[in-house]
């Protein structure tokens, strides 16, 4: 029990706090936080497997993946309120931060414009 006491703390504090005072979210960094688990949880489970075949990768493997994109995709349904966390680089490239040292938004499309003021 003391692992898992480790290893939970492992995963949930080293990220909290090297975002704590970036732009990240808690989508973003619950995004994190899941890929963290299954990863962690599936190299568990590698190393008890005692005769690897190429099933056993591919499992393994498969699992990982198949998180990967169940968060890309849960992420890109609008009326989530994680909407686009996975994808939060892409944001920041549209994002500048002007002389006074405020955000300014460059121009964003009528889609994303309706979506933001449905969340707030």
């Amino acid at each position: 029990m003391a692992d898992t006491l480790w290893q939970s703390m492992v995963i949930f504090w080293p990220p909290l706090f090297a975002y704590w005072k970036s732009t990240v979210d808690v989508a973003s960094i619950g995004d994190l936080w899941t890929l963290a688990v299954v990863i962690i949880v599936n190299l568990h489970l590698a190393m008890d497997v005692v005769r690897r075949y190429w099933v056993t990768h591919a499992v393994i493997w498969g699992y990982i993946a198949a998180t990967f994109i169940a968060v890309m995709i849960i992420d890109a349904i609008p009326k989530l309120l994680g909407f686009w966390a996975f994808f939060h680089e892409k944001l920041r490239q549209n994002q500048r931060v002007a002389e006074n040292q405020q955000i300014e938004m460059l121009p964003v499309s009528y889609h994303q414009q309706s979506c933001i003021l449905k969340i707030a």
